[in-house]
């Protein structure tokens, strides 16, 4: 047993040899030693003109979720030390001596046809990822990053991904979670900025949360999650100590936390991932949820994420990220809309009226983006508008971040999946576009020098899921390992805590439809919660709720 294994603050792993030219941490160079295309040139050439939004039969809730799921068992910052502007230091001027924060801004082109170089802005902000050696006093070679999250699916994005932070949202009254009402109705506790209205990087914000991972106010569906999820925490706590009235605190806390840990795995593993990776290949690996077969925990497997999915395959599906939110009222009119990337850090519309509910609603009854290969338009030009640095190129930043962290190539990782050797460029006209091939072909020297997202994003969508077969390989290694080496999964038998069979047969019915209807005024909810209400089978929220007990988790006083 390996008690730190999968913890916070420890090093992701590496499946493949770190790809960087000197072996530590200078990025990697193709074949013929030149350097790689800018990110920014590769996403203009083979990207900008897929970045259109097409509906897709799955609503906001598929790449909702699937956010939400990756700030569970993820955490990757940037190193925030040494210079305040890393597009200070001159384009020209950054080299291998340059403070190793800033060695790797987002070069722009001068042709650049969003951007060019107006006002003198050669460059977007990007700023290295924190490493072992040089953050955490952990010397590794070659460089790697440390997962500041914990690995496995335990909902530590709500509760903190460490001991202090629980700690600073908790009530410690009734098992509850903090929050704060605002205009009759809970959120999140409210961040204590001293007066300053500044959230995350953003100036002139009435209004900021506090949760259990940093990133939520990133924009007002992830806001939305977090507010629900800790919404639905209290309701289960409220539950649990009407049942069990002589329960202190500390036990109706870690029993609700513990219940929405089971229910976030239910769902990554039989909602979530069957849309992803594909419903038959799911079940034919064993990661679906199979009524008659329990997972066995299995020891000698490392929980710890791979660079190739934090880095590369995991990051596949922000192209199913929609440009706009809706704001849908209770007669399921479309009231408003909004720019995904104008409110990013900024969640102030959320406590306004009944915003809240349109937004969920919005989000249940909108189509998704299409899993087209790119990324939509906004995120992939305008990031974090009206932020201090400025519009950032989410498609680029992800390119970048699979160098920095010494991703392999596409051909390499695809090697490592057992998928068919590719030898040259014209081996991927199977399945690339000849449009797009003579593009690779410009940008890059040989077809062993692809970076891993772009030859991922290229890649046709395998059946019945919406990535391509590397991305499926990545992705499904990873939730192999978080979910047969984590002991106390819901479904483990044998451990302490371990469920009894009416408990788990209890939290087999839960999924996100009840949890919207337990935390929000909704009154319907798609039977599958990723499929537009327009298309789906309704299902009435009293319905839902009527069922909803824990008379399972009842003890005898």
């Amino acid at each position: 047993m390996n008690p730190l294994w999968g913890s916070s603050e420890t090093p992701y792993i590496r499946v493949s040899e770190a790809a960087y030219h000197d072996g530590d941490h200078e990025v990697r160079k193709q074949c013929n030693g030149s350097l790689l295309p800018t990110p920014r040139k590769v996403q203009l050439k083979l990207f900008l003109k897929k970045s259109d939004d097409s509906p897709d039969s799955n609503n906001y809730h598929l790449s909702q979720f699937g956010q939400w799921v990756t700030h569970d068992i993820t955490l990757l910052p940037p190193d925030s030390s040494g210079p305040k502007e890393c597009c200070s230091v001159p384009i020209d001027e950054i080299n291998s001596n340059s403070p190793y924060q800033c060695q790797l801004p987002i070069e722009l082109p001068e042709d650049d046809p969003v951007h060019g170089r107006h006002d003198g802005k050669t460059c977007m902000e990007f700023r290295r990822a924190m490493t072992a050696a040089n953050n955490f006093n952990c010397s590794i070679t070659p460089q790697i990053p440390m997962n500041q999250a914990t690995s496995f699916i335990d909902a530590s994005q709500l509760y903190g991904h460490k001991l202090d932070k629980a700690n600073s949202i908790r009530s410690f009254n009734g098992g509850r979670l903090l929050t704060d009402v605002i205009n009759e109705n809970e959120y999140c506790p409210l961040r204590k900025r001293k007066g300053s209205l500044v959230c995350d990087g953003r100036d002139n914000v009435d209004v900021c949360f506090e949760a259990g991972d940093p990133r939520i106010n990133q924009h007002l569906g992830l806001t939305s999650y977090s507010v629900v999820f800790t919404r639905f925490h209290n309701v289960v706590a409220d539950k649990l100590q009407k049942i069990n009235k002589q329960w202190p605190d500390e036990k109706v806390f870690q029993e609700a936390r513990k219940i929405l840990g089971a229910v976030n795995q239910i769902i990554v593993y039989r909602d979530y991932l069957p849309i992803l990776l594909g419903k038959s290949f799911t079940k034919r690996v064993g990661l679906d949820l199979c009524q008659n077969r329990r997972t066995k925990y299995n020891s000698s497997i490392i929980p710890q994420l791979t660079i190739a999915f934090v880095g590369g395959a995991f990051r596949v599906p922000h192209t199913t990220v929609a440009s706009y939110y809706n704001y849908v009222d209770k007669d399921y009119e479309i009231v408003d809309s909004v720019k995904l990337n104008e409110w990013m850090s900024k969640p102030d519309p959320l406590v306004k009226d009944s915003k809240f509910d349109e937004i969920v609603r919005g989000m249940t009854t909108s189509a998704g983006r299409f899993h087209a290969p790119s990324y939509n338009y906004l995120i992939s030009n305008f990031m974090f508008h009206n932020h201090k640095n400025g519009d950032t190129d989410l498609l680029s930043v992800d390119i970048q971040r699979g160098r920095d962290v010494g991703l392999p190539s596409y051909i390499k990782m695809r090697e490592w999946c057992g998928l068919p050797e590719i030898c040259s460029f014209e081996e991927l006209s199977s399945f690339v576009s000849k449009d797009d091939l003579d593009k690779l072909k410009e940008l890059y020297v040989s077809v062993k020098d692809i970076d891993l997202l772009v030859g991922a994003l290229l890649e046709p969508p395998v059946d019945g899921g919406t990535v391509g077969p590397t991305a499926q390989c990545i992705i499904a290694d990873v939730f192999h390992r978080v979910r047969f080496c984590d002991r106390f999964f819901f479904d483990v038998r044998g451990q302490p805590g371990s469920y009894s069979e009416a408990q788990l047969d209890k939290l087999k019915q839960f999924n996100l439809g009840l949890i919207i209807c337990a935390t929000t005024k909704l009154d319907e909810v798609p039977n599958n919660i990723f499929e537009p209400s327009r298309n789906a089978q309704m299902v009435k929220c009293q319905d839902y709720l009527s069922d909803f007990d824990l008379s399972a988790w009842r003890e005898s006083p």
